[in-house]
């Protein structure tokens, strides 16, 4: 596992443990054991601890966001998670080619460089004191 991705603690963290294209990731279902289609997952990377050069102090990790994306497949012990974020097919759709060809298609964006390692946080929702 590459330095910047070792984890800290013990191995009931939920990691991507496959790439399956840049916007597809298989993910371990360890601790969440409920994971459920359509769940929403934000996945990041961990850099090193940073020490702080002044005072010597260790500030932690970073998170290095990489995008978030929905569960389309559930397995025994992994989950599929694919990315949620969507982008026009062109960026220069004019509002006379919406009117002529209806709406722009939309397309997946990819996760910002996925790699085996990288942390699978649940996004929960909640409203009123409720979770959604």
């Amino acid at each position: 596992m590459p330095e910047q991705n070792k984890i800290k603690g013990d191995n009931n963290t939920t990691t991507v443990v496959r790439i399956l294209s840049e916007s597809r990731v298989a993910i371990n279902k360890k601790p969440i054991a409920d994971i459920h289609m359509e769940d929403q997952f934000l996945l990041y990377e961990l850099t090193e601890e940073i020490i702080d050069p002044i005072s010597n102090e260790n500030l932690g990790q970073l998170k290095l966001y990489k995008g978030t994306g929905k569960v389309v497949d559930i397995q025994d012990t992994m989950a599929i998670v694919q990315s949620d974020r969507e982008s026009l097919k062109s960026p220069l759709f004019s509002a006379a080619q919406m009117l002529y060809e209806g709406r722009p298609e939309k397309i997946l964006m990819p996760f910002n460089n996925p790699k085996v390692g990288d942390m699978a946080e649940r996004i929960i929702y909640v409203k009123d004191g409720e979770i959604l």
